[in-house]
């Protein structure tokens, strides 16, 4: 026996001439298992042939042929390099050969096994398991898998040996139980062949419409919305195929960046599913001066989006708006008789700021929403943290705080406004944030020109977290710092400069990453999402001279993370201060009554309930009732 150090994967022996000596390749797993057995006392290998000394060619079986054409079909459609989806592209191979196999009149409760001529050679049991750790069937005792069986954490039922749960071929199996569910339900409702090409329709649109690295769920949701364009009846059908298998509406899916699969929460319901997200405030009502933010006497909106994400309709619903901040007085609760499944609704709640509010404070708004027949009977939650009573002052600092609704940066490279941008977290503290495409991408963040002073050192300090595509294995997608001392006409590296950024990895240098091969920040960084410091001493090279930063964040066209979150940078060393401040609103904002000009009012008097907005410098006046 020769262990091949490199993986799991031994290589083949080299050469062709003759050999009586028998020879067995094995992988560095094995093989260690192996020396650490042989250490404690004697081992019996035995190694034997295939029994009828011919080994038969996949390439002639037609499961095996159609399994791949379901790779084809699947990467064709829905872009994925993600674990999870590579499971399920198994799954999809295994449920292609199923779809071409099943026959009207078939024994539906029976085996159906891949790949048996292939593995007829003396394989245990071949013809029942196939090339699977079970056999696909619709009898619970042939086929126990269910969507808990995905995760590393959940050993199958019984003894079976092979690699972990999270193994693409093994969550694939998952995938393709489910999907074997699935089909059955609509071919019991059908029969097989209109079931075969109703389900084929509903494969390939199911496949458009999922997002990149869909999860076992997302993918779900994309079939079943597929399938309510055609038939309602069939969408019900298959969600209750899927929830048999433990994928019903409450499922939750593991991340799609896990490499265990870690996470699988099961079930077998079908319930409408709160999707709330979107909370913003604007100020859209009484304002003297809508620069973003409600001072004291004016008003709003709080806008959100609630979804059902789940199979059947959420009624009564209700959504409740409350805060505790001082002076800031929140609308009525929003009621909705039914909200169906697979819509959203943008909702609007009014929002007032009292004149006696504090300024320049932060407020957060919690937002609660309940109703029946829903996966989540307390009720789902979430809130928003904004400032009041505030004002922005430009170039006022040499400290970046990502707080100021304007800002001197500028982002450069294609697509980089739809990438960069700033982050709010559940606190109300902002950064700045460059999200991690799933494209090749080359985008930069660009400071305004910073003034060196003559005697002192430039000393940057900031804070930040990251997590980019890429794990020590291999890292894909990373962000650098550069500087440039020419009006940005050139830039480098901050290494360049003497700094020193603490970069983590060392991009692969293949692929369409513009920063291929270089040193940067990748995978994720320690304690993420927590925020981490980083200092860059220039010392006093750029003495008396302007100079710029920038982040620069590179992608390749595979695979993504979250982004990258900057904070708090501060530029010791300037005579400028390029960065804006926020600070207490000093103006009044006051509503009266104003006079109306007859001839400039197109309604017909008496009218009951218009609204008219007029604005006399700081005045506001709302809600004028024509005499």
């Amino acid at each position: 026996m020769i262990e091949d150090p490199a993986g799991d994967n031994p290589r083949e022996f080299g050469g062709n001439g003759p050999s009586n000596l028998p020879g067995l390749a094995i992988g560095a797993p094995v093989g260690e298992s192996l020396k650490a057995a042989l250490a404690t006392g004697t081992v019996t290998v035995t190694m034997h042939s295939v029994s009828s000394g011919v080994e038969r060619d996949g390439d002639l079986d037609n499961t095996v042929v159609a399994h791949e054409w379901g790779h084809y079909l699947h990467h064709r459609l829905a872009a994925c390099s993600a674990q999870q989806c590579g499971g399920m592209s198994e799954g999809w191979g295994d449920f292609n050969a199923l779809m071409m196999m099943l026959r009207e009149g078939d024994n539906r409760d029976g085996a159906y096994p891949e790949a048996i001529y292939a593995l007829a050679d003396g394989t245990p049991n071949s013809a029942y398991f196939g090339i699977r750790r079970f056999p696909y069937s619709r009898d619970r005792s042939k086929d126990p898998r269910t969507f808990k069986h995905i995760g590393d954490e959940n050993p199958l039922p019984g003894v079976l040996s092979g690699a972990g749960n999270s193994e693409v071929h093994a969550t694939g199996e998952i995938w393709a139980s489910m999907m074997w569910e699935v089909l059955n339900v609509l071919a019991d409702e059908h029969g097989v062949n209109i079931a075969r090409r109703r389900m084929s329709d509903y494969v390939v649109a199911g496949l458009l419409l999922a997002p990149p690295d869909a999860t076992f769920t997302e993918q779900r949701d994309a079939l079943l919305a597929a399938a309510s364009a055609l038939d309602t009846d069939d969408m019900i059908l298959m969600a209750a195929a899927f929830a048999g298998r433990g994928a019903g509406s409450c499922a939750v899916s593991p991340s799609n960046s896990s490499a265990t699969n870690a996470g699988v929460i099961e079930s077998g319901t079908l319930a409408g599913k709160f999707g709330l997200g979107g909370l913003g405030l604007v100020d859209d009502g009484i304002s003297c001066d809508h620069d973003g933010y409600l001072d004291p006497g004016e008003s709003g909106t709080l806008h959100l989006s609630l979804a059902n994400n789940g199979i059947i309709a959420a009624e009564n619903v209700i959504v409740t708006a409350t805060t505790t901040g001082t002076g800031v007085r929140i609308g009525a609760p929003l009621r909705i008789a039914a909200l169906q499944p697979f819509t959203s609704s943008s909702l609007a709640i009014p929002v007032t700021v009292l004149q006696t509010a504090p300024r320049n404070t932060l407020v957060t708004i919690k937002v609660h929403v309940a109703g029946d027949n829903t996966c989540t009977p307390n009720g789902v939650d979430a809130s928003l943290t904004i400032r009041t009573g505030a004002d922005d002052v430009p170039t006022s600092s040499a400290t970046e705080r990502a707080e100021s609704r304007i800002t001197p940066w500028t982002p450069t490279g294609t697509g980089a406004a739809a990438l960069w941008g700033r982050a709010l977290d559940a606190s109300g503290n902002r950064t700045f944030f460059a999200a991690n495409a799933g494209s090749s991408t080359d985008t930069q963040y660009v400071s305004p020109p910073l003034q060196a002073s003559p005697t002192e050192p430039v000393i940057v300090n900031l804070v930040q977290a990251y997590s980019l595509e890429g794990d020590p294995s291999a890292f894909f997608d990373g962000g650098v710092i550069e500087l440039s001392t020419d009006g940005g006409a050139t830039w480098r590296d901050v290494t360049a400069f003497g700094a020193n950024p603490g970069y983590n990895a060392t991009l692969v240098r293949t692929g369409s990453n513009a920063l291929r091969g270089r040193m940067a920040y990748s995978g994720t960084s320690a304690g993420f999402p927590a925020l981490q410091p980083l200092e860059l001493d220039f010392g006093n090279q750029f003495a008396g001279t302007a100079f710029q930063i920038r982040f620069r964040l590179g992608t390749d066209g595979g695979g993504a993370f979250v982004g990258w979150f900057i904070d708090d940078i501060t530029v010791h060393g300037l005579i400028n201060t390029p960065f804006p401040i926020v600070v207490a609103e000093t103006a009044t904002c006051t509503a009266r009554k104003a006079a109306l000009d007859d001839s400039a009012v197109a309604a017909t008097r008496g009218s009951p309930g218009v609204s008219l907005d007029a604005f006399d410098r700081a005045v506001c006046v709302l809600n004028e009732a024509l005499p």
